[in-house]
């Protein structure tokens, strides 16, 4: 085989396996040896005595040697091969994925624009700024986590007008916390307080949408970076939130209306359109009326209790409508919690504005269509909070003679045993974000209060350090 034979082989190997791999050194040599300058047509002729289009023949196949040459020296291995797309023998290149900025939707902010795709590589990743300490003198008012991990607390700090709300979160469950905006209000005393103003309790439904309400209405949906204050169509400007939660997407809250009722609005956690249900929720005649708003799963329910148990709301295929609240012939007040959308548990203070009786629990597994009374009644004399991440496990919190106390059961209610020394303090807040991992606020009268977390199911709880 001849040297010219084993270049053209070699050539018309190169052209069929463009693309996929670099060409022979041979004949990277070979083009080099090629004059810079072309031969006239001419010489060719009287050289090799071609017909003019054999000559033109030979002239595209030098244009193509001259080219081949190029991509056998761009192609020379340095790394990985060329990239295929779809299969084809030709050079692609793929654009760099650049990360994409998602616009938000709260009012106050800018909209973003995402950037589009690059053939050069994507820059890379800006530094996280540097997180803000935890102000001093930080005080937990309420707490909510969305994971194991991701958590906010609403707290107050001394300022020039006594004390201002600030707010900390943690993404490494507890273990460390920095400071993050808070909206431009004051502190509420609590979400029942329906002549004040203020903040007083804090939910988030994940990294970018949350809500601070009691009884004024913050809204952000960038994760705390802005904050904007929201109301709800169809009700009077600034009716107060009463209770809020939110889950599955969709974010309830229970707000007065002003007149002798509590009506619930539901939103897209993503947006700002709030949608009044047509059910409405009685006041009661009582001085203090109190709703609770629990969500677990695809159920909902709200248990309004102004001294006694009034009335209540369920949440039934997306809708709410009229329900009939457990403890409506205890003549007393109740608290509810709910493990999925079947399992709820209730500590009914049995005959607290008659013959008083204690805390006795309740049990449903149906929804909430029914109840029927579990185990003895409990250690409290009332409880105030109640949680439940399982059927069997059950955490109470409330009042005893030395003043307040945690207890909790893991099997369904039959005994209980204390997990929280007793103090004079009112509970908060709680409640479990696994069936293990729980959060509950504890404030006294002079004002101190701390939060404190549980990693086994409600056994034993250990202070937060923030």
């Amino acid at each position: 085989m001849t040297d010219d034979t084993a270049f053209e082989r070699d050539l018309r190997a190169t052209l069929e396996k463009l693309g996929r791999e670099p060409a022979p050194e041979r004949l990277v040599s070979r083009v080099a040896e090629i004059p810079s300058r072309q031969p006239s047509a001419q010489r060719l002729h009287a050289q090799s005595g071609l017909s003019p289009r054999a000559i033109g023949s030979g002239l595209g196949l030098l244009v193509a040697v001259l080219a081949i040459a190029v991509i056998a020296l761009v192609l020379r291995p340095t790394g990985p091969g060329p990239v295929i797309v779809g299969g084809s023998p030709s050079l692609a290149v793929v654009p760099s994925e650049s990360p994409s900025t998602e616009p938000s939707t709260s009012p106050s902010s800018s909209p973003s624009v995402e950037p589009s795709a690059s053939t050069t590589p994507a820059p890379t990743a800006t530094p996280k700024p540097t997180a803000l300490p935890v102000p001093a003198g930080f005080q937990p008012i309420s707490a909510t986590f969305v994971s194991e991990t991701a958590g906010w607390a609403l707290g107050s700090i001394p300022c020039d007008t006594g004390r201002c709300p600030a707010i900390v979160r943690t993404t490494d469950g507890g273990t460390s916390w920095s400071a993050i905006p808070a909206p431009k209000t004051t502190v509420g005393q609590n979400p029942a307080d329906d002549t004040g103003t203020g903040i007083s309790a804090l939910r988030f439904a994940n990294a970018k949408d949350g809500w601070a309400y009691g009884p004024e209405l913050w809204v952000t949906h960038n994760g705390g970076t802005t904050w904007a204050k929201s109301s709800i169509a169809g009700l009077p400007k600034d009716s107060p939130v009463r209770a809020l939660e939110a889950a599955r997407g969709m974010v309830h809250a229970v707000v007065y209306d002003g007149a002798q009722d509590f009506r619930i609005a539901s939103s897209k956690v993503a947006t700002n359109t709030w949608t009044l249900a047509s059910v409405r929720v009685p006041v009661g005649a009582g001085p203090v009326p109190r709703p609770q708003l629990v969500l677990s799963g695809t159920g909902g329910w709200v248990l309004e209790n102004d001294r006694t148990v009034v009335a209540g709301a369920q949440l039934r295929n997306g809708s709410w409508v009229t329900w009939k609240p457990v403890c409506l012939d205890v003549v007393g007040p109740a608290v509810l919690a709910a493990s999925s959308a079947t399992n709820l548990v209730a500590a009914c203070d049995v005959g607290a504005f008659g013959d008083a009786q204690g805390d006795h629990l309740f049990a449903s597994h149906d929804g909430g269509a029914t109840f029927a009374e579990v185990g003895p009644p409990t250690p409290l004399g009332a409880a105030t909070v109640i949680a439940t991440p399982g059927v069997s496990t059950i955490v109470i919190g409330g009042t005893v003679d030395a003043g307040s106390e945690l207890f909790a059961s893991f099997d369904g209610g039959q005994t209980w045993s204390g997990v929280l020394p007793p103090a004079a303090a009112t509970f908060a807040d709680l409640g479990f974000t696994t069936p293990t991992q729980g959060i509950v606020i504890q404030s006294d009268q002079g004002g101190t209060s701390r939060m404190l977390m549980s990693h086994d199911a409600g056994r034993t709880w250990t202070p937060v350090a923030f």
